[in-house]
């Protein structure tokens, strides 16, 4: 799925988990110096690039299926951009919301 997923559409997002809140991991591109949230096309790409991920020691990471219309909602909120990306973390494709 390199095109823009319609709004309907499942994605695989990580989500950390504080103990008081839920949210999406959003990572930061150093090289256009935005951020963004990684999004997947399979559960499987999102497991394997979680573990190269940073994380907070204490939270909980976890893989989940979002509708693509909610991810797209929380991240123009929080200004963030979405990427498509695969299990290693490179970006496929950027979605601009």
């Amino acid at each position: 799925m390199n095109k823009k997923p319609q709004k309907h559409d499942w994605i695989w997002v990580v989500v950390e988990n504080t103990g008081t809140e839920e949210r999406f991991v959003g990572l930061h591109d150093e090289t256009d110096d935005l951020p963004y949230i990684p999004a997947f096309t399979s559960k499987e790409d999102a497991a394997d690039c979680l573990i190269h991920m940073p994380t907070q020691r204490g939270n909980k990471y976890e893989v989940q299926a979002v509708m693509f219309e909610d991810l797209e909602k929380d991240a123009a909120e929080g200004g963030f951009q979405i990427v498509l990306a695969d299990g290693e973390g490179k970006i496929v494709s950027r979605i601009h919301t």
